[in-house]
């Protein structure tokens, strides 16, 4: 498991999580248990979330725990599942997925234990019961609930995005919800399937992917179009850019990704004017090569 964070580089082995710093050293942050499914960093830099999962005869035990710096581990949410009495806020048989943690919480979604696909967005696809949790309140705050329309992105004051799926899966419209009001609601076509949103760091602005729906299909080349989109007026400048997957809209102003070719196993990463849409290749295409942010 490799992210990025405030700090540097992160990465789990061994039972442990590790920090790659801006200058080169190399710190053992604390524990990372055998099961976790995925980590988050804080907004610190050193303190960390993962989630676990455990199956057993009669249901599912699901955590997220969060470490502090000097290996301080707490767990702020147990909840078992069963699947015999379904809850109205997760699926039948589910498992936390973590996204982020910023100084809003932490977000989560309870997706289906079974996984996702491998058509596209699907680990989004999943996501329609989202959440955020403050780590040290343990309060949650629901964000979204609804399969049809799965948390695509969450924004810096907790927006959230979701495409709205019709009856044939394609996206027929794009939802921005905060505070649980809907704020703006912008149709789409229908003909394309929408993912990857990522908000400006002001939450003014939207910044996504369509693919035609014909690609949407396991080991498809995508042809992605990148949109930006102004929240206030509606107006959108695109670019088709290949298998563009936008991850991160950094401080500077620029949006950063990944550009995949042969099928996904070689990338390159790319910094975006969302003005221009001006591309600049920041890293050239390496096979095995995956993008997982910015510092």
């Amino acid at each position: 498991m490799v992210s990025a964070g405030p700090g540097g580089a992160y990465w789990s082995q061994s039972g442990a999580e590790y920090e790659l710093t801006t200058s080169g050293a190399v710190r053992k942050l604390g524990p990372v248990a055998g099961d976790a499914n995925g980590v988050v960093i804080g907004p610190d830099g050193t303190s960390y979330a993962y989630s676990t999962y455990d199956q057993s005869n009669t249901g599912n035990l699901n955590r997220i725990v969060v470490v502090h710096p000097g290996g301080s581990t707490t767990t702020i949410a147990d909840r078992f599942d069963n699947p015999n009495q379904p809850q109205a806020d997760a699926p039948e048989s589910w498992e936390y997925y973590l996204s982020s943690w910023t100084s809003s919480g932490i977000a989560f979604a309870r997706v289906p234990d079974t996984g996702c696909g491998c058509g596209s967005f699907d680990m989004q696809m999943q996501s329609a019961d989202s959440a955020t949790i403050n780590p040290v309140t343990e309060v949650v705050t629901p964000l979204t609930d609804n399969s049809s329309c799965p948390l695509s992105a969450v924004g810096p004051g907790m927006e959230t995005a979701c495409f709205l799926s019709g009856t044939t899966g394609t996206t027929t419209g794009l939802r921005i919800t905060s505070g649980g009001v809907l704020r703006h609601n912008f149709a789409m076509s229908g003909a394309n399937v929408g993912g990857d949103a990522v908000f400006s760091p002001a939450g003014t602005e939207l910044a996504y992917v369509t693919i035609p729906a014909a690609e949407d299909t396991c080991g498809a080349t995508w042809n992605a179009t990148l949109r930006v989109l102004n929240l206030a007026t509606g107006a959108a400048v695109t670019r088709t850019l290949g298998e563009f997957s936008p991850a991160v809209w950094g401080a500077d102003g620029l949006l950063y990704g990944s550009i995949s070719t042969q099928s996904g196993s070689v990338a390159s990463v790319v910094a975006v004017n969302p003005a221009t849409l001006a591309v600049t290749q920041v890293s050239p295409a390496i096979t095995g090569q995956q993008f997982v942010g910015i510092i």
